[in-house]
């Protein structure tokens, strides 16, 4: 059976608006009792921050509702959130059928779709990272809320990599309270890398939208269009 799954595309997020869609579609997620998804670019550079760390959190900086470690969003990376109304949600009605681990692994099939149709052999070995190669290509994190609804959030290398952490942390965190793991160039890759060249943010968002539609026989639930006016993108106003 096909589900509809209200889907959002935005090309320029400002840094005060992240969480807050992300928790409105948490909210619709339970309400509908249906999956709620968006693939978004940040409008400026940002250090994205674990809902656990207990650090100071600046203009450029955005405590994720998810938890785990510390990356680097803005130009060159693309984010994708799917709420859902229960951490089961996408395989079963049993709220308490899936552990954590299993949401995740389950969770980033449809980016790992996207990135098949963009041409790319990725693989999420476990715990919090995508790989193409055994490089890393992108992240994922999980948060569960009081109320029982599951985000899962996912952060994808198009034309910069994890590389870019180190200088944006320098900027945003220049004392450095955030606890990061710095990457160097060599250790990770990304879309533009791979390919050869930097695709279109569209087309890298469609190819997740249409990853998730083939993996979990999803029918995307447009809003308004956005990337360009694209008749296959939506967008939320």
């Amino acid at each position: 059976m096909t589900t509809a799954v209200p889907t959002l595309l935005e090309e320029s997020v400002a840094l005060a608006d992240g969480a807050a869609v992300d928790r409105t579609l948490l909210a619709r997620a339970v309400q509908e009792r249906r999956p709620q998804f968006r693939v978004y670019a940040w409008q400026d550079d940002v250090l994205l921050i674990g809902r656990y760390h207990r650090v100071p959190v600046s203009s450029a900086a955005r405590l994720r509702i998810s938890g785990g470690r510390v990356f680097a969003g803005g130009r060159g990376f693309v984010q994708v959130s799917l709420a859902l109304p229960h951490r089961s949600a996408i395989e079963c009605d049993d709220p308490h059928r899936l552990r954590g681990e299993q949401v995740l692994n389950r969770g980033v099939r449809g980016v790992l779709a996207g990135l098949a149709v963009l041409g790319l052999d990725a693989f999420y070995p476990g715990r919090d990272l995508i790989t193409v190669g055994g490089k890393p290509i992108g992240w994922v994190s999980l948060a569960v809320e009081a109320d029982g609804a599951a985000l899962i959030e996912v952060g994808i290398s198009v034309e910069r990599d994890f590389a870019a952490l180190g200088d944006v942390a320098d900027r945003v965190d220049p004392r450095g309270t955030a606890p990061i793991r710095l990457w160097a160039e060599p250790e990770v890759t990304s879309i533009a890398r791979e390919l050869g060249g930097t695709p279109p943010l569209g087309e890298v968002a469609a190819a997740i939208v249409e990853g998730h539609r083939r993996r979990f026989n999803w029918s995307p639930e447009p809003f308004v269009h956005g990337f360009g006016n694209r008749p296959d993108m939506v967008h939320m106003s």
